[in-house]
């Protein structure tokens, strides 16, 4: 309750240091030919200004940085200020300074802290000596004393809306009921608070937790799961070979939207002549309509230099269907488009728009075993004897909670390949993975 006064309240304590220097000849010259008066709530909070208009609720008080509505429910008590003395509710610069100066300096402190930049024990005793020095400061800051005769504002109150009334040249404006909701004081806050990234970072009212953005960076990466494998095949003999691959498969799923990342490597070599480098990389994002239809648009490049495929890249939307969603089977089968272009280093470059037919099925055996196949075919529609075919079927076993060990088979089948390669290209791979 009360937000618009306190949001007013907080409004001219973000100004204070400019206040400190620059309003107290303002308020000099604004408020010498008015009743000048200044207000203590029963939270602490001070305000000075000329009244505006007054009743037995309300009070509109114009303040140096804006009218303030203040309910009489609220309020503590108040005194009528000399008009000619500078009695104005800002501190002095000095006081105001070094006041903000603790203040930084405390959450610069706590954020080191969270940071892990300083040991526990020095953060509690740095900050018990800046709390020391606002505490100090605080006492000798010179305070109004509360009028005796005050504790009744209703009398006051109405002497006020009595002078208001001869007045002729005052203004009014309706008020609007708000009220300042209880705070503590800064020292009262600070010595309360004994775990770092509560009161403590949260003395200024427009600062922010300094771990929030790391939080959230924390539970996106929480969301993300996939796996990553590597396999390694190495032989001795009259020929020597050796050959390293990787995987690595990513999923972040999201309300409404599935988004997969596939990235995969492999490099060997065998009598010292390089017999695998190939290298491609994949993005898809998925947005369901309801449990079984959903759209997909995929991006995907690479290369491999045993086939003579310098640089290809590939992207297209399309439809899918999910015909099967058990805890042990699942199956999906899509139909889309994609444009197509290949680069190759021993003829012209071919570019083509092609139908995308796909599906992909998994199944859990015996609880522990899993089998994933993916199969996608590709043909041109001008020319349907001008294809691609791919079929990547791997077996997953899992060893403990993380690792789990895989074969994979994967066939790649082009009808129109780069001149001098075989159109058929099958590998065979064993693997160790990691889940997250």
């Amino acid at each position: 309750m009360h937000q618009t006064v306190n949001h007013q309240i907080q409004k001219i304590k973000s100004f204070r240091l400019l206040a400190c220097f620059v309003l107290p000849l303002m308020s000099f010259l604004c408020l010498g030919s008015t009743n000048t008066i200044k207000v203590f709530f029963k939270n602490g909070d001070v305000i000075s200004g000329s009244l505006i208009e007054a009743n037995k609720t309300n009070l509109t008080i114009n303040t140096q940085l804006g009218i303030v509505h203040a309910p009489v429910e609220i309020i503590d008590h108040i005194i009528q200020q000399d008009h000619n003395t500078n009695n104005l509710t800002i501190e002095t610069a000095a006081a105001c300074t070094n006041e903000s100066r603790i203040d930084k300096k405390l959450q610069e402190l706590t954020r080191s802290y969270l940071a892990g930049n300083i040991s526990p024990g020095e953060y509690h005793q740095k900050r018990a000596l800046l709390i020391s020095q606002l505490n100090s400061l605080s006492a000798h800051t010179p305070k109004t004393e509360k009028p005796s005769n005050d504790t009744n504002l209703y009398p006051f109150i109405s002497n006020l809306i009595e002078s208001q009334k001869n007045s002729q040249n005052q203004t009014s404006t309706p008020p609007i009921p708000s009220s300042i909701p209880q705070q503590k004081n800064k020292s009262q806050e600070l010595a309360t608070s004994d775990k770092p990234g509560t009161n403590s970072i949260n003395l200024l009212q427009h600062s922010e937790s300094p771990n929030k953005s790391t939080n959230k960076l924390a539970m996106f990466f929480k969301e993300i799961h996939g796996y990553a494998q590597i396999g390694l095949d190495a032989g001795f003999s009259s020929k020597e070979h050796k050959n390293i691959s990787g995987q690595l498969r990513l999923s972040y799923i999201k309300n409404i939207t599935r988004n997969y990342l596939d990235y995969s490597v492999s490099y060997g070599k065998t009598e010292n002549e390089i017999s695998a480098n190939r290298m491609d990389g994949s993005l898809r994002s998925e947005l369901n309509f309801g449990k079984k239809v959903f759209s997909y648009i995929s991006l995907s490049s690479g290369y491999d230099e045993i086939r003579k495929i310098d640089l290809y890249y590939q992207i297209g939307p399309g439809l899918g269907y999910r015909l099967l969603t058990k805890s042990n089977l699942t199956a999906n089968i899509t139909i889309g488009g994609s444009y197509q272009e290949y680069n190759y280093s021993n003829m012209n470059k071919q570019n083509h728009i092609f139908v995308d037919f796909g599906q992909d099925v998994t199944i859990n055996l015996f609880s522990k075993l899993t089998v994933v196949e993916r199969l996608s075919f590709s043909p041109r529609p001008e020319k349907l004897s001008d294809y691609k075919l791919k079929l990547d079927t791997s077996l997953r076993y899992p060893i403990s909670n993380k690792f789990f060990l895989s074969a994979q088979l994967i066939d790649i089948y082009d009808s129109r390949p780069a001149t001098g390669v075989a159109n058929n290209d099958i590998q065979i791979r064993s693997n160790i993975g990691l889940t997250f």
